[in-house]
Order: C-alpha cells, then sequence, then structure tokens
C-alpha cells in the first residue's frame, strides 16, 4: 500500500487488531523506495514495491506500539496548543504596538498581573494614563512614570479593544486545553511500561516531566530499535552528519532526525547547561568560546541523548561520569611522582604536519625533565630518543 500522511494508519490498525489473521505491517520510507523520476505510475510504483518486499530490498521502519503512539499523539497535542498560544500572545503584542501603548517596553511580563489589570481597564474604556498606570501590582509598582508615559496618547480605536478580548479569551481557552493534555499525559505516564522510564529520565539534569513524557513519546521507554547508543543520536538529529569523497571529509550539518525528539533534547539541554555543578554544565564552559552558544548548546543535547540512551539501556538512574584520579600536581602544573617527574598526556600520532597532533590516555614519564623546564602550558614529548615540546 502507497499512502502519505497518516492515511496508512487505519489498515494498521485493522491488521494488528485482527484476531484471525494478526499480519506484520512493514513501514517503508518513501526516500528509500521511491521510483527514479519521469518513471513514476501507480502501476510500476506497485510492481517496484511487491519486488523489492519479495527480495528483501525494504528496510522496515519501527512501528511504536500503541501505548507509545497514544502518548505520543497527547505530546505532539500539547506542542501545538502551546505554540498556538504563542502565537495569541504576539496578536496581542501586535495590537498594542498598532494602539501606541508602549507598556512592553516597561513591563518585564506582559501578561503578568499588572499588564492584565492594565489591558482591562483599557478594554472597559478607562483613558486616563495615570489611573491605569495606578493598577500596577509589586516591582512594577516602582515604574508609575514610566508607565504613564508609555500609557498617554494612545490613538485606541474600536477594534482594538475587540482584538484583545477576542485573543485573551483564546489564550484563556487553550490555557485549559494544555492543562486536561497535562493530566492526560501524566495518567497515561501511570502505565507500568512507562512509569520506570520516566523516573529514570527525570533522575538525568535538565530533563523534567514534560520532557521526559515528550522523548518517551518519541524514542519509546527501551532501546531495543536503537542498535546503539550512535544510531539513536543520528536518528535523534543532533548527531554530526557524514559527507566524506575520495578520502577527503569535509563539514556537514547535522541530520535533521526526529524534529520532536530533537526540540526537546534541545530544550533539556539548556537547562543542563544551567544546572550547576553538572556534566552538562562542564561541557558547554569548555567548548562555549570556541563553537559560540548555539553550536555549544547541540554539542550538550548530543551528550544528553548518549546519557538518555544508558540510562533506559540499564535501568538504572544517572550518575554524574567522574573523571579519573589524577596525581597531585604542584603549583606550576607539573605532576610530579617521588624523584621523577610525570607528565599526563597521551600515546600520540604525529601525521605529516607536525602541528597535528592526536592524544590517546596513556602517561609518559619523563625522568630527564626538571620540573623548572616544564611550564604549565606546556607538555614535554619523548619521540624517538628526543624530547619535543
Amino acid at each position: 500500500m502507497e499512502s502519505p500522511g497518516c492515511y496508512w494508519k487505519p489498515v494498521l490498525h485493522i491488521l494488528e487488531d485482527d484476531p484471525e489473521y494478526r499480519l506484520a505491517g512493514v513501514l517503508a520510507n518513501a526516500q528509500q523506495v521511491k521510483a527514479v523520476t519521469g518513471h513514476k505510475t501507480d502501476p510500476h510504483e506497485a510492481r517496484w514495491l511487491a519486488h523489492g518486499l519479495r527480495h528483501g530490498m525494504i528496510r522496515p521502519s519501527c512501528i511504536p506500539p500503541r501505548a507509545q503512539r497514544e502518548l505520543r499523539d497527547l505530546t505532539r497535542r500539547r506542542k501545538q496548543m502551546v505554540r498556538a498560544a504563542a502565537e495569541e500572545r504576539h496578536r496581542v503584542q501586535k495590537v498594542w504596538e498598532d494602539a501606541n501603548v508602549k507598556i512592553g517596553d516597561v513591563l518585564s511580563d506582559v501578561f503578568g498581573l499588572s499588564g492584565q489589570l492594565i489591558w482591562e481597564a483599557l478594554v472597559a474604556g478607562q483613558s486616563s494614563a495615570g489611573e491605569v498606570a495606578q493598577l500596577a501590582r509589586g516591582h512594577a509598582r516602582k515604574k508609575i512614570a514610566e508607565l504613564t508615559a508609555a500609557l498617554e496618547g494612545h490613538p485606541m480605536r474600536d477594534a482594538h479593544p475587540f482584538l484583545i478580548t477576542r485573543a485573551m479569551r483564546h489564550r484563556a481557552f487553550l490555557a485549559d486545553e494544555i492543562e486536561a493534555l497535562d493530566q492526560e499525559i501524566a495518567r497515561s505516564l501511570t502505565r507500568p511500561d512507562l512509569s520506570q522510564p520516566n523516573q529514570l529520565l527525570q533522575t538525568i539534569p535538565g530533563i523534567r516531566t514534560q520532557a521526559a513524557a515528550a522523548m518517551l513519546a518519541e524514542g519509546g521507554p527501551h532501546m531495543q530499535p536503537f542498535p546503539g547508543a550512535a544510531h539513536f543520536t543520528s536518528w535523534s538529529g543532533i548527531a554530526p552528519g557524514n559527507h566524506e569523497s575520495a578520502v577527503k571529509r569535509r563539514p556537514s550539518p547535522t541530520l535533521r532526525g526526529n524534529p520532536h525528539m530533537k526540540t526537546a533534547l534541545v530544550e533539556s539541554a539548556w537547562s543542563a547547561s544551567r544546572t550547576n555543578g553538572s556534566e552538562f554544565q562542564e561541557r558547554y564552559q569548555r567548548r562555549q568560546p570556541g563553537l559560540g552558544h548555539k553550536r555549544t548548546i547541540v554539542a550538550v543535547a548530543h551528550v544528553l541523548a548518549l546519557r538518555i540512551y544508558d540510562v533506559l539501556q540499564s535501568g538504572l538512574p544517572y550518575q554524574k561520569a567522574r573523571r579519573a584520579n589524577l596525581p597531585s600536581s604542584d603549583s606550576s602544573g607539573t605532576t610530579v611522582e617521588g624523584s621523577s617527574t610525570s607528565i599526563v598526556g597521551s600515546r600520540i600520532w604525529i601525521p605529516s604536519r607536525p602541528s597535528q597532533i592526536v592524544f590517546r590516555t596513556t602517561r609518559i614519564n619523563t625522568d630527564k625533565a626538571k620540573p623548572s623546564q616544564v611550564k604549565s602550558s606546556q607538555v614535554i614529548f619523548l619521540i624517538g630518543g628526543v624530547y619535543r615540546r
């Protein structure tokens, strides 16, 4: 069967629920089985699909269990509702700008308590800027003068109150829908096959209830569909792509992967990079000066995906990776053991260009090197009986 979109799902539901046949469906990736351009006809594609299936040329895609598919529908629906609520916020702010109401330049949150009281007063027809500004609450009362200046001279037309009222009512409706979805998602996570993985994921820094639910809905509670951690990160869309030709590797962007899983990983990476004492914060601080903020967040998300695979594969809570215990170092940065000087460096490989060195974990003892000759920014290697810095 060839079908775009979701039209193949009813056929799958009938086949997997049939008590007599219990036929196993094969879901093929359209990119891998599409016909040659210029020779695409419905009869030809039907023959090509039958030929590929008969000879084992079609690689089946993973079809999640029904419980996971239902949870996926809920989490994706919630994501759509949150996005729609953000769009309504932007529409309200656009109406404020059209009416020359500049409270967004004064208040940090236009939709907080002070902002809500102000827009309710404006919609009700209260035009005195000083009286409206007095409705501010909390820390916003320190900005009464700025609020008065931002509210003076606004040309509110008849359409503005109507548009703002409709948008705010829609936002309230969306908030109720999101709350109902949260309750249904929480109920789905109480199932025996999802409860323990949900708790395990939340032991990882940066992952909480909604992120854990989205990750379980997209990737599943177990890692059986993925042969290894690298396959999982590639499927998630946060692994570097491969572009190699003529034994030359060229820069390649990250793969597209699963957009919902990728979004959850990147959002959790933002939170994990700000968790004090976590390995994700250490990696972010170490790589951010060279890569920049956005690329570093993707790199942190890649490490986060590896930890997720390890936790779900082993069934054990997350534990921070520990560094190897190194010998004590003196103030000059030289590691001293007894009478000999030891540098924790690595086994090295030097290609044709001496400036490029690849390190691997080992220890090189330099008994002949004096501690005063080794600076904190230098490493001495013993290559062919000759010391090189």
